[in-house]
């Protein structure tokens, strides 16, 4: 079940979805010791970050070295022709 809430944070407002999930027992009794009275939402929410965080990092690379890996994939062009290209886009 996830249900869409905002919340109000000083003055920025933040989007926030309520969720419904199912962990192992032993897992929540874990996290219970280990987040304070009242944040286990918090916790959930850092540690989620966190992995998500380490995912996207994981997957993107430099924006440079996958630009110089699709020149390879294009067509060449010649100076001249990327010259004329450039002319006839500028008329």
């Amino acid at each position: 079940m996830i249900l869409g809430m905002n919340y109000t944070l000083g003055n920025k407002m933040a989007n926030y979805k309520k969720i419904t999930i199912s962990i192992p027992d032993h897992l929540y009794r874990q996290v219970q010791k280990m987040a304070k009275p009242g944040e286990v939402s918090k916790f959930f929410s850092e540690a989620i970050s966190t992995k998500v965080s380490s995912v996207v990092s994981a997957k993107n690379t430099d924006p440079v070295e996958e630009f110089l890996a699709l020149r390879d994939q294009l067509p060449k062009f010649s100076y001249k022709e990327i010259k004329e290209a450039i002319r006839a886009g500028r008329k």
